[in-house]
């Protein structure tokens, strides 16, 4: 049986984007270092396969 509220929408997306943003604060400067190192690997991979972020 399907239920129907009046709760707003859940947006799990947004969710996980502030869990992120609360992991990424909490890491220590050589943590955020090395991620931002992976991140620009990774951006340098995608642009040369020709994919948009």
């Amino acid at each position: 049986m399907k239920q129907t509220t009046n709760a707003e929408r859940f947006d799990s997306t947004a969710v996980g984007r502030e869990i992120a943003i609360q992991l990424i604060q909490g890491l220590s400067p050589e943590a955020k270092t090395k991620l931002q190192r992976i991140r620009a690997q990774r951006a340098q991979a995608m642009s040369a396969k020709g994919e948009k972020r």
